[in-house]
This record gives structure tokens, sequence and C-alpha cells, in this order.
């Protein structure tokens, strides 16, 4: 009898150490998009997205199989199964895009083919020129990061020199600013890489850390502060040809932003440091408009096309000007993307926007289209009953690409 009665005390350990370890992987972090509790309800003040088609009742890995990596002509598409990190899609429809690894792929008509298949340890950062013909890869020991450029054309690999902190590309050609140091003092520098001997171009002695360019316009970078809810931000225009330095915003709890063209869009923590607000601005630093919803900027994107018209001007013997030397750019056609989650007390809950950043919490997100001109917003339908989780949105021949959160992935909706 007692045999039985340790043999039934052996089974009832083992059966209580395998559930033990699946209620512990059940509630691993990261594992899973945290259940908000909001169901499919839409964020106060925001129309209701149109119901999905007959057939967009889920898709699961294996839907997501039957689907991928052709968008164009879809209204619900995953562009690769591969993992991305950054992307850019050309006029052809191929979509090149970099992997968390760094290696490049490109996706085009249902294949998807390996333009790099190098790794890159450690990578950092890595953005698209403003054609998508380039691509600059920060990665490394973050306190002293390495950088390289890959060429789509050549599919080469070109490394830059030390010490560049915080690349933004121009918004029109090849060059690039950065933060760097020279003779121990703090400098924004600039450096055409089209050219291989290249030197570096100072362009303004500043000491500053930790700060992020963006170099939105010929003549404008934005430095802005990383945000955090437990340390207050501020955001600066750099106007390069005066080299002056201008506040849009200044100590900010929580400050997050993105800039683009002619708008930035700025998140601003709430003073109990739960929730925040949400602003959209032009580039001199005007409220334009207040936000009925919440989300973070990492899961917007401006959509603003630009006509570039000549200036008529009388020609000049002394500075030899035509009129087709000087132009306007107009700004047409402006609305700005976001991905709002379903739940927007999820946000009003969080830290933010660390808690976000640091994937303590997963969103579930809808999808929505704001004239940036009167504020109007509109709905855009996904049409999939798929958990997404949007950040890294970009929008090129009228489709909305972004990356999903919860599995990696580049997807896609396109707004025609």
């Amino acid at each position: 009898m007692r045999r039985y009665l340790y043999l039934f005390a052996i089974v009832l350990v083992v059966v209580i150490v395998v559930l033990a370890g699946v209620l512990i992987a059940r509630r691993a972090p990261g594992t899973e998009p945290v259940d908000t509790g909001g169901g499919a309800m839409t964020p106060g003040g925001l129309p209701v997205a149109p119901p999905s088609n007959a057939n967009g009742d889920g898709l699961n890995d294996a839907d997501a199989g039957d689907t991928i990596q052709n968008y164009e002509g879809q209204k619900f598409s995953v562009v690769a199964e591969n993992k991305a990190m950054d992307f850019f899609a050309n006029s052809d429809s191929s979509v090149v895009f970099i992997q968390p690894d760094g290696q490049i792929m490109k996706a085009q008509g249902g294949q998807v083919s390996s333009l790099s298949s190098s790794i890159v340890a450690n990578l950092i950062t890595a953005n698209f020129s403003y054609d998508g013909k380039k691509i600059l890869a920060v990665f490394g020991d973050r306190r002293s990061p390495e950088t390289s450029i890959f060429d789509v054309t050549s599919k080469t690999w070109r490394p830059l020199p030390a010490n560049i902190q915080s690349p933004s590309w121009s918004p029109i050609n090849y060059q690039i600013a950065y933060l760097g140091e020279r003779n121990g003092s703090g400098m924004i520098f600039t450096l055409d890489t089209s050219k291989t001997n290249a030197t570096p171009q100072e362009l303004l002695k500043i000491n500053i850390q930790d700060v992020r360019l963006r170099w939105i316009g010929q003549n404008q970078i934005i430095l802005s502060d990383r945000g955090s809810a437990f340390a207050r931000g501020s955001v600066w225009s750099l106007h390069i040809k005066n080299k002056t330095l201008t506040p849009l915003l200044i100590d900010n709890s929580g400050l997050d932003s993105i800039w683009e063209s002619e708008y930035g869009l700025a998140f601003s923590a709430n003073q109990n440091l739960r929730g925040g607000s949400l602003n959209l601005m032009d580039t001199a630093g005007n409220l334009l408009h207040e936000m009925s919803f919440l989300t973070l900027p990492v899961k917007c994107v401006f959509d603003v096309e630009t006509v570039i018209t000549p200036i008529k001007t009388t020609a000049s013997t002394s500075t030899k000007k035509t009129a087709s030397q000087a132009t306007s750019t107009t700004a047409i056609n402006k609305t700005l993307y976001c991905a709002v989650p379903k739940n927007a007390e999820s946000l009003q809950e969080a830290a933010l926007p660390d808690s976000y950043f640091r994937k303590e919490f997963f969103t579930e997100d809808e999808f929505y289209g704001v004239n940036i001109s009167d504020g109007k917003i509109e709905a855009v339908p996904k049409e999939k009953n798929l958990p997404i989780d949007a950040v890294n949105l970009k929008v090129f021949n009228k489709t909305l690409f972004f990356v999903n959160r919860i599995d990696n992935k580049l997807y896609s909706i396109s707004l025609r």
C-alpha cells in the first residue's frame, strides 16, 4: 500500500510542475498583446470603421502565408513573412526592407530575394534615403556606435567615419546631419555621403546629448529630446542657412514627437505620469489641432505631397540667376495617418512613452486619417480582424505600410 502512495505522490508532483510551467509561460511578458478589456470599442470621438468583408473573419499564421508578398491590388496584405526593421516601397511595387539582424531583402511579385546576407550585430537603427537607394545603419555599442551605408543598387556596404551620433538623411539628397565632436567641443556636422572622400562640414557648435536629429527641409533640422515620462524634454528648430536655433516646445514631461515636411505631432505626459495629450503643430511651433484621440507619435505618419513651382524673377547680370533657379514649395493632400488603440484607457493607465517602448504592454489598433487642414477624422478599414500594434508607419503608392510589433512583420493597407 505504501508503494502505491509513493507512486501517487510522484505523479502528483509531476502534474504540479507541468501546470506551473504552463502558467509561467502564459504570463511571460512580451509574448502576446495585453487584453485591455475594451473589445472592439472605438475610442471616444472617432468614427466607427466600416465592417470587414465576409472573408475578413481573422487571419492566423497559415492565412498570412496565403496572402503575403504581393501587396498591390489587395486591401490588406502581409508584404513578407520576414521580420522588418525599416523599409521602402518603390514605384514598381517592389519593397526593400532591412531585418533586425541587418540582412537586406527585396519583395516583389510574390517573391522575396536577398540583397545582402551579411549579419549586422547589435543593429540600433536603420533608415532609407529620400529615394530608397541607400540605407544608413547604426550598430554596435550605443555609447560609441559604428555607422555604414548600404547601396541598394550596387549591393555594397561602405563604412562612415567614427563617432557619428544620431545621423539623419537630408530630404533631398545623400547628405546626412549628425552629432559629433571636434577639439573637445560638441558639434552638429553635415557629410555628403555621395562623395567617397568628403570631409565633415561644421554646421553648429553645440553641447547637447541624447537628442535626435530630423532633417525635414532644405534649411531646417529638428532637434528633439528622447521622450520619457520621468524627464522634461524640449524640441528646437535649427535654420541651416542662418545657423539659428528656435524653441518649439520647452520642458514638457514625457515629450515625444515626429516631424515631417511642414508639420509635427507631439505627445506630452500628464502631471500624474499616466497617459497624456497629443497635439498637431506646424514647424514654427504653432498649435494646429488638439487631437480628440490618444496614441503615440511613433504610431503615426504624415502623408504630405508637395508641388514645386518656379518663381519668375528678373535675370541679374551680377548674380547670373534665372527664373528656373528660384522655386517655392506648396503642400497639398495633407493627411496624418495614425494607429489608435481600441481602448484609450490602456494608454491613460501607463507611464508614457516609457512603458510602451519597453514593451510592457501591447495595443490593438484601428487606423484613422486626419485632414491636417480642418482636423476631420475618417476611419481606414483594415478589412481583417488581425491584432495589430502598428509602428513605423509610411505611405507609398497610395498604400499605408507599417510594422506590427506583435510579430514584427511588414503589412500594408490600400488607401485607394
